[in-house]
């Protein structure tokens, strides 16, 4: 394995151990991505002050806060922007009904994103059949986002009472295209058309608005970094320092929702370590925290050293790694739809990464 291929492997290693742990946070406390995020920027701010700011003047020797940097801090504006938005906005959508298997098949539409920019903005030259890939993850998404609304609405619960003895190529022509036979079995079973969740289904769509913004945001932060690297140089841990820590104001505005989470944390199942009793949530958060600082370095790694699209196709491919686990260990839902949407999406990323490898 050689130097540069190594970041590719701990992008996936730390990426996936975050994703983990991050589920069984938001298993004992669905709001609790605020808190994390500010968490991890805290934490990675510190571990990375050493290197970059000095307490006392070089020449004069006297107590002056200086600060190393290779960019221009208010070229930091845009970036921090983007990060914040990707971060904050992606956590907070899983206190709006939205599950992790389908945040990461959500974010694959990253890798489309980055064709729309590579293609019309920077003029590169794809082939028909990357095309072809491409074009597959957006319309897998799409099915995926089918299969939501299919069990947040209720339909899925619906079909299985009224016409269960149907096959599902059946169910799905009736759910989408015969809406009249559908309010037919509903008039024979004495279903209660009332019980159907609209307000979960209208927190999904919230929840589903803030990924979107979080996805674009993640997508066009990766092409400004690695503009920014070639354009002055800078080290990858210069840029995680100031993404961090130029943030960690803004974190003032959720101030309310942070201190409402810590109470819920510090209430939580406590377990002994080293004869201490703790709430077994912080040390949840103290594993999510180291993995972010690996996951993090080791994308910025990939962005510099494969480009932003190649970024995108390694992150893409840690998050089907991810989905894996949180079906298999979480128990998620996961219909039909779901599956249809995965293959498509995975059929694509897969296609992408096997031709960018070779060229």
């Amino acid at each position: 394995m050689s130097n540069h291929s190594i970041w590719i492997f701990l992008a996936l290693a730390g990426c996936c151990l975050n994703a983990f742990v991050i589920e069984m946070m938001i298993k004992l406390d669905s709001g609790a991505g605020v808190l994390v995020t500010f968490l991890q920027f805290v934490f990675i701010s510190l571990i990375y002050a050493p290197g970059f700011v000095r307490f006392r003047d070089q020449t004069t020797r006297h107590f002056r806060i200086s600060f190393k940097t290779r960019i221009p801090l208010k070229q930091y504006f845009l970036i921090n922007i983007l990060f914040f938005v990707a971060n904050v906005a992606g956590n907070k959508a899983f206190d709006l009904n939205v599950t992790q298997p389908f945040v990461l098949i959500f974010r694959s539409l990253s890798v489309f994103l980055s064709f729309v920019i590579d293609k019309f903005w920077l003029k590169n030259v794809y082939t028909k059949d990357r095309i072809t890939a491409i074009l597959a993850i957006p319309t897998g998404m799409f099915i995926t986002f089918l299969g939501e609304i299919y069990v947040k609405s209720g339909m899925s619960r619906v079909l299985q009472e009224c016409c269960s003895s149907m096959p599902w190529t059946e169910q799905a022509y009736l759910l989408f295209f015969d809406r009249e036979r559908l309010a037919e079995f509903f008039e024979v079973k004495d279903f209660d058309q009332t019980a159907i969740p609209t307000e979960n289904l209208l927190k999904f769509f919230g929840g589903v608005v803030l990924l979107l913004c979080s996805v674009f945001a993640l997508t066009v932060l990766g092409y400004v970094q690695n503009y920014q690297y070639r354009t002055y140089k800078h080290s990858v841990a210069e840029n995680t320092f100031y993404s961090h820590l130029l943030l960690l104001p803004m974190f003032l505005f959720l101030a309310p929702d942070i201190r409402n989470h810590i109470t819920i944390w510090n209430s939580g199942l406590r377990k002994k370590i080293l004869g201490f009793f703790v709430p077994w949530v912080w040390h949840l958060a103290v594993i999510n925290i180291c993995s972010q600082v690996v996951c993090i370095n080791s994308v910025q790694k990939v962005n510099t050293h494969f480009g932003a699209l190649a970024c995108n196709i390694v992150t893409t491919l840690r998050k089907y790694i991810s989905l894996i686990f949180s079906i298999w260990y979480f128990q998620n839902t996961f219909t039909v739809f779901h599956i249809f949407g995965f293959a498509l999406v995975s059929f694509g990323c897969i296609y992408l990464f096997l031709s960018k490898l070779h060229g």
